[in-house]
């Protein structure tokens, strides 16, 4: 079964430059920009179901509420690490919200926003060969 949730794809070079071509691949924060415009276009959309609405807006519901996974007193000195726990179960929430949403959906929404990341969402990788390259000159 694919996901509907693209990978994140990394540069091949560790060159730090702008070039065209990091340009035409999402980095971490591009990646979560593009999946909240996403989930926020989705949970707008009339044909995904109310279950799955549930996610983001118990996410929400979580992000509001007094009950915390990792309490500011347990923390000690890094309590200000305490955040972590709220901003990981919103990225959970709005992950698991598009891997729920109907797969032809997500790739129209894609398909609308432009995002590098419907390359990536088909599954499809083409033919590929499995073999080994042998060296007849050596």
């Amino acid at each position: 079964m694919s996901s509907n949730i693209p990978p994140n794809e990394q540069p091949k070079s560790k060159n730090r430059s702008l070039s065209t071509d990091s340009l035409e691949r999402p980095g971490a924060l591009r990646a979560l920009w593009d999946r909240t415009l996403l989930s926020w276009r989705l949970f707008w959309d009339g044909r995904v179901g109310v279950l799955p609405k549930l996610l983001p807006i118990g996410a929400a519901i979580y992000l509001v509420s007094p009950i915390d996974l990792l309490p500011a007193l347990l923390m000690g000195p890094l309590a200000p690490l305490g955040a972590l726990d709220d901003v990981g179960i919103i990225l959970l929430a709005l992950n698991l919200f598009i891997q729920v949403s109907p797969p032809d959906i997500v790739k129209e929404h894609l398909r609308e926003l432009g995002s590098n990341l419907l390359r990536h969402s088909d599954g499809d990788e083409g033919d590929v060969i499995d073999g080994t390259v042998v060296n007849k000159d050596e």
